[in-house]
């Protein structure tokens, strides 16, 4: 699973997909305050960074109180009272990882090893220690046994030195068990990070930057159960950008030269899905550079080898992103005020892939957010909604969730709606496969009072706010991937 949101529903999603009325029952659910809690740091010890994330004083700007952001979660698969989540953490500018040995009700957070103020021997030995001061884009997965877990990750120096030496890497963690000394306490026990990619120094992030990794396991129990796959965008210059895969093949302790998959100008927000089979899927949402460059939209490679070798890029659909915009990406209120007045949030447009590694649910599954065409209509303000940013067009639309299917690894079948709702937008999905059944996640506005094409989320007419219960979280299964 992806993105946290709701705890007790992503780990339904990741262990096992009770029946449709199980399902039924996780609305409304007590949700279960991950981070704000207590930082511990992997070795038992401490050091100013885990000091200030411990700092309750709502004065200080890197205590406790700080926000996180870009949550992601994933359950053991052979214990799913052990729950990993990772985010971005802004008392440290790192990686926050917080876990639950109780199903996700009781958390404990900690960082992982490599930052900055990390005085820890296994973190500064990390071969990011000291090359960044930021890290972002926190992903992870366990492999078929639930031995081991994989953190992925970027960084950079964002806020010291001329040189943003962006990275990509994996940090490596052995799995304790249940009945395994200092499991309550801890139990991850981090073994090593290892460098995937490594970025040149570049003067103020001109020049080679890497982005957006993703990261997956093998569970297939096959010939190539256990490798790891990571996935990430590579910047060469502005304009520009690549598409990149590498694998493991030995538990993580080193990974291969990156394989370009999609060619330059290709696009960026990848994800991996490893069929029954063992074949790997990367996909990713296509650029739309130029006006003679038309082809906004999601692509897919496939490798039968194991991630050694992929197939030229199949184009999974052509779409109309759903992109809220006024005139910059990240205008907003106080002095970065849009020109339209309205507060709304960054709407990601990765792709998700998922497929079933038990074979029971054939194929595999693009899941995305875009506009609905039949709700397309121009905009009565400078507010738009309906491009993949600055090359979007004046348009606004609803925002949709849809899925397709591939069961033959070349074609792909029509795009299918999950919920077909007369007002509010769904946007930001993810999707998990297994035991025979698909599930969906998306965020949805349909409990806003002020609810209109015209408008961002949670606006009223006058750019104001319509209240605070607007964005809920949805979940739908499938027995098919065509029917929710």
């Amino acid at each position: 699973m992806r993105r946290l949101v709701l705890v007790l529903v992503v780990t339904a999603l990741a262990v096992a997909f009770p029946a449709p009325t199980a399902f039924a029952q996780t609305v409304g659910a007590q949700d279960d305050r991950v981070t704000d809690q207590l930082y511990v740091r992997h070795d038992g010890g401490t050091d100013e960074a885990i000091e200030s994330c411990n700092d309750d004083d709502p004065a200080n700007p890197m205590g406790a109180h700080v926000q996180n952001n870009e949550p992601f979660s994933v359950v053991s698969p052979t214990n799913p009272n052990l729950v990993i989540a990772v985010w971005n953490d802004y008392c440290s500018d790192w990686m926050g990882l917080g876990f639950s040995t109780d199903g996700g009700t009781t958390w404990t957070d900690s960082l992982v090893p490599g930052y900055p103020a990390d005085t820890s021997d296994e973190g500064m030995a990390s071969p990011v220690f000291g090359r960044g001061d930021a890290a972002s884009d926190p992903v992870g997965a366990f492999d078929r046994t639930g031995e081991h877990f994989y953190f992925g990750a970027i960084s950079f120096n964002q806020f010291a030195g001329p040189s943003t030496n962006s990275d990509v890497w994996v940090a490596r963690y052995d799995v304790l068990q249940p009945e395994d000394e200092g499991y309550a306490t801890y139990p991850l026990d981090y073994v090593d990070t290892t460098l995937v990619g490594k970025g040149p120094p570049a003067a103020n992030f001109f020049g080679i930057f890497h982005d957006k990794e993703m990261i997956e396991v093998d569970r297939t129990g096959g010939e190539f159960d256990g490798n790891v796959y990571e996935c990430w965008t590579k910047f060469p210059g502005f304009g520009t950008s690549r598409v990149y895969v590498a694998r493991s093949t030995d538990d993580g302790e080193t990974f291969t030269r990156g394989i370009s998959v999609a060619g330059n100008t290709a696009g960026q927000g990848c994800d991996i899905a490893v069929e029954a089979d063992g074949d790997v899927y990367v996909s990713w949402r296509d650029f739309e550079t130029s006006s003679s460059h038309r082809n906004f939209g999601l692509s897919v490679v496939r490798s039968d080898d194991g991630g050694l070798t992929f197939s030229q890029p199949v184009k999974i659909a052509e779409i109309t992103g759903f992109n809220p915009f006024d005139t910059a990406r990240d205008c907003g209120d106080g002095t970065e005020l849009c020109p339209s007045e309205f507060v709304f949030a960054r709407v990601p447009l990765e792709p998700r892939l998922t497929s079933d590694p038990t074979g029971e649910l054939e194929g595999v599954f693009s899941v995305w957010q875009a506009s609905d065409l039949d709700t397309i209509e121009p905009s009565d303000t400078s507010y738009s909604s309906t491009g993949p940013g600055t090359s979007g067009t004046d348009d606004v639309a609803q925002g949709a969730v849809y899925v397709s299917r591939s069961i033959d690894d070349q074609t792909w079948g029509p795009a299918v709606r999950v919920s077909d709702m007369p007002d509010g937008h769904q946007f930001f999905p993810d999707a998990d496969a297994l035991a025979g059944r698909l599930a969906v996640m998306w965020q949805d506005s349909r409990p806003d009072p002020c609810y209109d094409v015209q408008l961002p989320i949670g606006n009223m007419p006058e750019a104001t706010s319509c209240g605070t219960s607007i964005v809920h979280t949805f979940v739908a299964a499938s027995e098919d991937g065509l029917t929710f």
